[in-house]
């Protein structure tokens, strides 16, 4: 969790907001456990429940197959949750462990399809490229399901095959821009008679320059801004119009961090339906069948060459 602390965030501050009283519990040594069990769901086309599993034991379990004893042509969930960090604290499921999940799900004979179960307002921006690099090694549709898929939980979102929203009330998506924040604590220690101090080599000019001048007497955010902060959320924005060609550019603020529920975000390109669990199931079935069908043509066609290659 430090090591994302010191790093850029693709975020609403809202969310921030409402784990405050989770962090005073913590500082008061009462906080209970805040990282819930995971279970991953296996779904057939029903939508039928018909197995789960601890994701802490999947996650770990590289050399087993532990969809196992799923039907064939189950879909397995994987929630994505809160906030997204790169690696798993106490807090919170990490990146790294939720994808080992996805990949396990890629090696199951059983498994026709991935829904990740997400309800995030986003997090670290080092979490991205894990779930992008999953996604992008799929051999089996994957759909992210949402309440809530908000900055760097559009931004992982954006890399699967399709987008659904859980319903036209609560739902809602966006916040695509990039933030940084930080305490300044300058004042408290010197209440407390300490001084900070920071010496850089004589060879090391530029070393940490952006937060030098942000956390100068006078500060000064523009390269913090020039060199960290705009070139992420110009990838961001390139990303999602690569990722969303049906999306309307045209609307205010659709790139540059407005939040849209359920109804608008789907009339303006940010995700391809609403509905509920058991149409997502059906809809990623759908997608299962068009996988199967393309990866058939694809062997005929390499059979076929190899024929024709040896007459």
């Amino acid at each position: 969790m430090l090591l994302e602390l010191r790093s850029e965030w693709m975020f609403m501050p809202e969310m921030a907001e409402q784990m405050l009283p989770v962090v005073l519990q913590l500082l008061n040594g009462t906080a209970l456990d805040p990282r819930e069990e995971l279970i991953i769901q296996g779904f057939q086309m029903e939508g039928q429940l018909v197995n789960g599993i601890r994701a802490v034991y999947a996650a770990n379990a590289d050399s087993e197959d532990p969809f196992e004893s799923f039907p064939e042509n189950s879909v397995a969930v994987v929630p994505c949750k809160g906030t997204m960090l790169k690696y798993g604290t106490m807090c919170a499921w990490g990146a790294d462990e939720l994808t080992a999940i996805v990949e396990l799900a890629y090696r199951s004979p059983k498994i026709a399809g991935v829904i990740i179960d997400t309800d995030s307002g986003g997090g670290a921006v080092s979490s991205i490229p894990v779930w992008s690099a999953t996604l992008a090694k799929r051999n089996k549709p994957v759909m992210v399901y949402a309440d809530v898929m908000c900055s760097a939980a559009y931004y992982m979102g954006i890399h699967a095959d399709y987008l659904m929203l859980s319903n036209d009330l609560s739902s809602m998506v966006g916040s695509i821009g990039v933030m940084v924040s930080w305490p300044d604590y300058t004042e408290a220690l010197a209440q407390r008679g300490i001084k900070m101090h920071t010496v850089y080599a004589d060879q090391s000019t530029h070393k940490n320059a952006e937060f030098q001048a942000a956390q100068a007497e006078k500060p000064d955010y523009k390269p913090l801004k020039t060199n960290m902060l705009n070139p992420l959320a110009i990838r961001f924005q390139e990303a999602v119009k690569a990722a969303r060609p049906k999306l309307d550019q045209s609307v205010e603020g659709i790139l540059a961090g407005k939040v849209f529920y359920g109804p608008e975000a789907l009339k303006h390109g940010l995700v391809d339906a609403i509905g509920t669990m058991d149409q997502a199931v059906a809809k990623l079935m759908e997608l299962a069948n068009t996988w199967q069908a393309r990866a058939t043509a694809k062997e005929f066609v390499t059979q076929y060459n190899s024929l024709n290659n040896h007459v």
